[in-house]
C-alpha cells in the first residue's frame, strides 16, 4: 500500500488519474477531506466512477480463493456507513507510531 497525500483539492484530480492510467496498482482509493466543500471536479470524478465502480465490483465475488474475487465491497460498506471508527483503526495498522 503506497500512501499519497495530494495537498491539496486541486490536485487530487491528476494525482488520481495519474495513478489510475499508470495500471501499476491493483486499487486506486482517493479520499477527501469533506470538512470543507469539495470542489466540482472532484464531485464529478466522484459521481461518474464511484457508481459504476460499486456497480462492477459488486459483480465479483469475496472469496479470497478465487480469481478476481475483491474485498472492496467491505471498503465501500465503511464509507457509506455514518461509524467511522474503522478510519482510526486503518490509521493505526499503517501508521502504529502515531497511535501508541
Amino acid at each position: 500500500m503506497i500512501l499519497i497525500n495530494s495537498k491539496s483539492i486541486n490536485n487530487i484530480s491528476n494525482i488520481y488519474q495519474i495513478r489510475y492510467q499508470s495500471d501499476s496498482y491493483d486499487l486506486v482509493l482517493a479520499f477527501c477531506d469533506t470538512d470543507k466543500s469539495p470542489s466540482k471536479r472532484y464531485r464529478k470524478i466522484k459521481r461518474s466512477n464511484y457508481e459504476k465502480m460499486k456497480e462492477n465490483v459488486s459483480k465479483l465475488s469475496a472469496n479470497d480463493e478465487e480469481i478476481s474475487s475483491t474485498n472492496i465491497l467491505k471498503f465501500i460498506e465503511n464509507f457509506e456507513s455514518d461509524d467511522d471508527k474503522w478510519i482510526d483503526e486503518l490509521n493505526n495498522k499503517l501508521m502504529p507510531e502515531y497511535y501508541e
